[in-house]
């Protein structure tokens, strides 16, 4: 055996462990990178980085990742930002989404940047939507107050509960041109048709503007803290065909004042109009957005082609029917108000 030992040549080494483009999680000194979970050297490139925090080492991934960010549409001043989600529900500290009107202002907070978080937008504080009757990640969210006609960048960052951070890649897009024509649902003098439910009433007690706004107070059965209800003005008859197929398709939205009662928010809320008559009618629906809880109105836009049903987007051929029923959906906090008022589409 000695002799074998011996016969053993001096110089005999081992290769370097190549742990290049390795499945996370990393040793120290390199970074995952979460868009394609691989390690890579230092702090690494691509579409997403993971950053260690509390004590975490560096190259620990978090527990939550967030991936490929994206503009899904514009209005002239608002944006949906979607994304891609994985991980540790429980292990969520918060989401934050910075906006800009350059990407330097983005990375570097600085500027025009704007940092929104759950203060802003609820939604950004949890990991699925509550009380929602399946999972409903939370893979989505709208920032408002932003200029027409002006390109904007985002870049999301999750924070799980030991501090350690994701970060998505730089998205992109502009805001739409400001209108050039308006049709009126409601602005002070009520609507034709009827509500439903009858408690949802024409009332002058707190407008966003003008004399009236449209007044429903939450009336809970069994006992239940919060309940659904869609507060909606039916059997309008409204003609909106002068809607071309090309402001469709580009710049037509619908613009809404709502204002909701707190303590909670109405996590899961959604936008429902429907096109023909009483008889013959189709629903189409604009689902998960979240309203505030604070009493005051937020003027939300949204496009009437995001407005889809089971088959897909709505179609353009709709506008030539009437407008029969305008409706917002919600999980409302038992006896507090939702306003809602200066209804109206613009193209």
């Amino acid at each position: 055996m000695a002799a074998a030992v011996a016969a053993l040549p001096s110089g005999c080494s081992v290769d370097e462990l190549d742990l290049g483009n390795k499945a996370c999680p990393c040793v120290d000194g390199w970074t995952c990178d979460a868009s394609r979970n691989i390690c890579v050297a230092g702090s690494g490139t691509g579409g997403a980085g993971v950053g260690g925090g509390g004590g975490a080492g560096a190259g620990v991934p978090g527990a939550v990742i967030v991936t490929d960010l994206r503009v899904t549409w514009t209005t002239p001043n608002w944006i949906r930002w979607e994304w891609d989600l994985d991980g540790v529900p429980d292990q969520l500290l918060g989401f934050e989404l910075v906006t800009g009107e350059s990407e330097e202002d983005v990375t570097s907070r600085s500027g025009t940047a704007v940092v929104w978080t759950a203060d802003e937008n609820p939604e950004l504080g949890r990991y699925f939507l509550p009380a929602t009757g399946s999972e409903d990640p939370v893979v989505a969210t709208m920032t408002d107050l932003h200029d027409a006609d002006t390109q904007y960048f985002g870049q999301l960052t999750a924070t799980d509960t030991a501090n350690r951070t994701t970060v998505t890649n730089l998205a992109g897009g502009r805001t739409t041109n400001l209108p050039s024509h308006s049709f009126v649902i409601f602005d002070d003098t009520a609507t034709p048709g009827y509500s439903i439910p009858g408690s949802f009433v024409l009332s002058d007690v707190a407008p966003h503007a003008g004399t009236h706004h449209y007044d429903y107070l939450s009336s809970c059965v069994g006992g239940d803290v919060i309940c659904w209800e869609t507060v909606r003005r039916q059997d309008l008859g409204m003609d909106i065909s002068a809607i071309s197929e090309g402001a469709f398709s580009t710049t037509a939205y619908l613009e809404m004042a709502v204002a909701a009662g707190g303590p909670a928010p109405s996590y899961w809320s959604q936008l429902r109009i429907m096109m023909g008559t009483s008889g013959d009618h189709s629903t189409y629906l604009l689902p998960a957005w979240t309203i505030r809880a604070d009493g005051a109105y937020r003027v939300y836009q949204m496009p009437l082609r995001a407005l889809a049903d089971s088959n897909g987007p709505m179609p353009h051929t709709e506008m030539s029917r009437a407008l029969y029923e305008f409706g917002i959906g919600g999980s409302w906090v038992n006896d507090t108000h939702t306003r809602v008022d200066e209804i109206r589409v613009h193209w």
